[in-house]
């Protein structure tokens, strides 16, 4: 059978080390920005933006904006 049709032991097809790689740093990418704007969303207690920021997945474009466009800390 041809490697590149096994399935993994989640069903799904292997992926090659480079794929894998792409796939966590994106995940890790996302993680980290979606986790500091909905932080900052609560701090701010702009629960539309909360939501908003919670149910995208724009791996970090979204959030970026918040961040540094709408989501400035009161008194700073």
């Amino acid at each position: 059978m041809n490697r590149h049709h096994e399935a993994s032991r989640w069903g799904g097809p292997d992926l090659p080390p480079e794929r894998r790689a792409l796939i966590v740093a994106a995940i890790a990418w996302n993680v980290a920005w979606k986790g500091a704007s909905l932080w900052r969303a609560a701090r701010n207690d702009s629960k539309p933006w909360f939501v908003t920021l919670l149910v995208t997945n724009t791996l970090g474009v979204l959030d970026a904006v918040y961040l540094f466009g709408f989501g400035r800390r009161r008194g700073d």
